[in-house]
């Protein structure tokens, strides 16, 4: 009679994670006498999880927090601040958005230096983090240190239109590997909060997301091969494109949504703060100071809806940057400033 030996081994068991946040937008504020005002907005899916802990920098503190659109309170720590979630379980199939803003103190610009500048360390893994740094426009600044990326595009319009309705073009973004972000956008080039983007992969699995207020939304760890992207939002004609993806080469898809046959009220409303360029600069430069919707409404919520007394900077300069996969770390960055003459 054949027999079989088999050789049983038993490993000790593993962590399974609380809670992940597929990204975090972040968008700081800086005034030319050293105040921050930064908020970070995440996607956060949270299995068993009842606090986010936050180890602010030295000398901040947070101003607000919301958690799924309800406003809530954060507590202190010894080892930090905890900002609250939802109760584990309450919504176990998909992410729901947190947000915090906390003000930090720092030096006065002078004619030039050097601005070190620190987001905090979480204590949940995240995927991507992009981070807007929005500067008086007064000071030019150029990058000299961090452990972040610069962004940067390189355009490649490809034509993904059904039925002719909408577009998606699609662009590189640097370092970003298995990663997938964009915006949504009325015909009017209104942004477009609230879509849900659904992303079918070539191993049959799902990514989903919903756009913030800026219309923007990330997909993380997308393998390679042909996806499928839909984006759909109520009174509008859902979008639908085809196109083949290399994780090893992250993509910007910027996505334009038609009016539906059946229009339902939407309210888009759109405003860009005032950019001006030193003298001399050239037209090229524009990507690279053009402020975000994220900019625009930090401004807007510091002005009337903060408890706090901060004269932002209604014009200067952008600076975008990237870190992918944060666990357990601050993301750092070290800017080079100079008084423009």
């Amino acid at each position: 009679m054949p027999g079989l030996t088999l050789d049983a081994k038993r490993f000790a068991d593993a962590g399974v994670l609380a809670a992940v946040a597929d990204s975090a937008v972040a968008t700081t504020l800086v005034t030319a006498e050293g105040r921050m005002l930064t908020e970070i907005r995440l996607h956060i899916q949270n299995r068993a999880q009842p606090f986010l802990k936050v180890t602010l920098p030295p000398g901040a503190s947070i101003v607000s927090v919301d958690v799924a659109g309800e406003a809530g309170k954060p507590a202190l720590g010894a080892d930090g601040t905890r900002v609250p979630l939802l109760r584990p379980g309450f919504r176990p199939s998909g992410p729901y958005a947190v947000s915090f803003a906390y003000l930090q103190t720092g030096t006065p610009f002078a004619r030039k230096g050097e601005l070190q500048m620190t987001l905090p360390k979480m204590d949940v893994p995240i995927g991507l983090v992009e981070w807007e740094v929005f500067v008086p426009e007064n000071y030019s600044v150029r990058t000299i240190g961090g452990n972040v990326l610069d962004r940067g595009t390189n355009d490649v319009a490809i034509d993904l239109r059904r039925g002719g309705v909408g577009s998606v073009s699609r662009s590189d973004v640097a370092a970003l590997k298995g990663h997938i972000q964009g915006r949504v956008t009325d015909q009017a080039s209104g942004l477009l909060p609230g879509v849900a983007i659904d992303l079918a992969a070539s191993d049959g699995s799902h990514r989903t997301a919903i756009t913030g207020a800026d219309g923007a939304f990330v997909l993380a760890s997308v393998p390679s091969g042909p996806v499928t992207l839909t984006a759909a939002l109520s009174g509008f004609a859902p979008q639908r494109g085809e196109f083949m993806f290399d994780d090893r080469r992250p993509q910007q898809l910027n996505v334009t949504l038609a009016l539906g046959a059946i229009t339902e009220p939407v309210s888009v409303a759109a405003e860009t703060a005032e950019v001006r360029r030193a003298p001399g600069s050239k037209s090229k430069d524009d990507k690279q100071v053009q402020p975000s919707q994220n900019v625009v409404d930090l401004q807007r919520r510091a002005a009337g809806v903060l408890p706090v007394r901060i004269d932002v900077p209604r014009a200067g300069t952008s600076c975008h940057f990237v870190k992918p996969l944060v666990v357990d770390q601050e993301t750092m960055l070290s800017l080079g400033y100079r008084r423009r003459t």
